[in-house]
């Protein structure tokens, strides 16, 4: 084989990478323990639309994502469509337990002062959205990172701890019964002085809760 052929060949095969590779997300400043398993593929992600959760009340205007953030669901215990079983006094629910991932365009220091992130899960009806779970940043646990701190534009990891219920009218109040969650949100509020600079994420999962 003469040089000239081993030049085109390696150019080549240059050109094959270069086809075949596909940009990522940043990485976190410091390296980061990854789930064990995926929820099974990109989680799709829909911008909430406005809302009212009363017929005939004003319509709630929830603002859209910050462009340029981002959030993502890669691991959820147990599965979507799974049941998970409460019991009627419990205030506090420990399941389904999520890691996700978000994605912001400015430095934020993530403290209950300063930033707020919110997951909730909404069960969907003819009258509106209601909240029948709610964590809060206080209530996950970072995974990527043992300090405050959150660079811009890197992806900051977490897992949500403890899941407070709303007991609402939809939310299985009495026993025994059930209901459904089909909607995960992500609030984002940067600046808790400002609460309305809020970026929302909504995926589509669902979990039923049995109420004994």
């Amino acid at each position: 084989m003469t040089v000239k052929h081993g030049t085109a060949i390696a150019l080549a095969l240059a050109l094959a990478w270069a086809c075949d590779y596909t940009p990522d997300l940043p990485p976190a400043p410091s390296p980061s323990p990854r789930p064990s398993g995926t929820t099974g593929g990109a989680v799709p992600v829909v911008v909430l639309p406005i809302v009212s959760p009363v017929p005939g009340s004003t319509p709630v205007p929830i603002p859209v994502p910050v462009s340029g953030s981002a959030f993502k669901i890669v691991l959820a215990t147990p599965p979507a469509y799974s049941t998970i079983n409460v019991t009627d006094s419990s205030a506090a629910v420990h399941r389904p337990t999520l890691d996700f991932e978000f994605r912001y365009p400015q430095n934020l220091t993530l403290d209950d002062d300063f930033a707020n992130i919110e997951i909730g899960l909404f069960l969907s009806s003819k009258f509106g959205d209601y909240e029948c779970l709610h964590t809060d940043l206080g209530h996950s646990i970072r995974l990527d990172r043992e300090d405050k701190a959150y660079v811009a534009n890197s992806v900051a990891l977490f897992r949500t701890g403890i899941w407070h219920r709303t007991f609402g009218a939809l939310c299985g109040r009495e026993p025994p019964s059930s209901f459904t969650t089909d909607q995960v949100r992500f609030l984002l509020t940067p600046d808790v002085s400002h609460p309305f600079q809020i970026g929302t994420f909504v995926v589509p999962m669902q979990w039923t809760f049995d109420v004994h």
